[in-house]
């Protein structure tokens, strides 16, 4: 075996690479809130048409109640996946995009990401049409705080101030 082949076969060996759960202690510097964002819109989403499904009793026929029962157990399992990946996103968001400076700028900040983190457990815990009106509403502010502070980091990069717009 030539010795390109032997080095060949030893970087494969040294490069394989096991399953990785992680985003992403590289830092990658790939930030967006819209994961958070769209997983509480399909929490917000699943409670209403919870909210909206029929109530099995006497009067429903086998199969309805099935049908009932069955999409009230679906629906329930796509709220709870997507109330756990939200928080898992806000999570990131705290931990590898914010700073201390945005921390200083804003201070709101913290308390906005620990209420939103909170209300992702709340509607694990519950169905109720207010709690995840309130969720999407903590995760569009946090949004609009991320956007922020991107928009003051990108002028950073490129040395030029951002200057705040009036409110629409």
């Amino acid at each position: 075996m030539s010795w390109t082949a032997r080095i060949g076969r030893g970087l494969a060996a040294a490069l394989r690479a096991g399953v990785g759960e992680a985003h992403c202690d590289i830092p990658c510097g790939i930030y967006d809130p819209h994961a958070a964002l769209l997983a509480a819109k399909t929490v917000h989403t699943m409670v209403t048409k919870l909210e909206a499904l029929p109530t099995p009793g006497p009067k429903m026929a086998p199969e309805e109640e099935r049908e009932a029962r069955n999409s009230f157990a679906r629906m329930v399992a796509v709220k709870e996946v997507h109330a756990q990946l939200c928080k898992q996103e806000l999570l990131i968001l705290w931990s590898d995009f914010f700073t201390e400076d945005d921390a200083r700028r804003r201070p709101e900040l913290h308390a906005s990401v620990w209420k939103a983190v909170k209300l992702c457990s709340a509607n694990k815990q519950q169905a109720h049409h207010a709690t995840a009106q309130a969720l999407l509403d903590a995760c569009e502010a946090i949004n609009r705080l991320f956007q922020e502070a991107q928009l003051i980091k990108s002028h950073a990069d490129t040395g030029l101030r951002p200057t705040r717009r009036a409110a629409s």
